[in-house]
């Protein structure tokens, strides 16, 4: 019976946690009226918040154009999703192949927010944002509408360690065409 119980609460215990796993995404329809001319666009961004506008990355890109034919997605907020642990990983790694990231590494900690080659390793980040499995995933979400990641836009990158691995951390938009 002392067995059950502990089958029991291991498979409880997976099952909660895989659900928390779950990367839940919306798409609002955003009007923009300060450039010329105004125009309507589709922002997808994480959220935490359950319901039915609360899905998948993939269902979100299929239901936008069932609600708008000639939908236009500006852009994909990643909020903490540069927190995952596979999108961190692919970004490390490609940095470390980069010879101006060895050459000069970003410092890390508090307050880290300026430093010399800035816009250099931002444009690094960007590239291994572009080339990690999670943009490859939402272009080919993005395929059946002709649609692509364009470009990354990011600010306030800091770079840190935790347990003796680089850490980044920033603000992205990875924006779609």
């Amino acid at each position: 019976m002392q067995t059950l119980r502990i089958i029991f609460g291991i498979l409880a215990c997976c099952i909660l946690s895989s659900r928390a796993a779950e990367v839940l995404w919306k798409a609002e329809l955003v009007h923009y009226d300060f450039v010329q001319p105004p125009y309507d666009a589709w922002v997808v961004s994480r959220t935490f918040e359950t319901g039915p506008q609360s899905q998948q990355l993939t269902n979100v890109f299929s239901t936008i154009p069932a609600k708008d034919k000639n939908a236009r997605i500006a852009h994909i907020y990643l909020g903490d999703h540069v927190g995952q642990k596979d999108l961190q990983s692919d970004v490390v790694s490609y940095l470390e192949k980069q010879e101006s990231f060895r050459k000069n590494p970003p410092p890390s900690g508090q307050g880290a927010w300026t430093f010399k080659n800035i816009a250099e390793i931002k444009k690094l980040v960007a590239e291994g944002l572009m080339q990690s499995k999670f943009a490859n995933s939402i272009n080919a979400a993005l395929a059946p509408q002709k649609k692509r990641i364009t470009s990354v836009s990011m600010e306030k990158l800091l770079f840190t360690k935790k347990d003796g691995k680089t850490v980044w951390s920033a603000t992205v938009w990875l924006m779609i065409d």
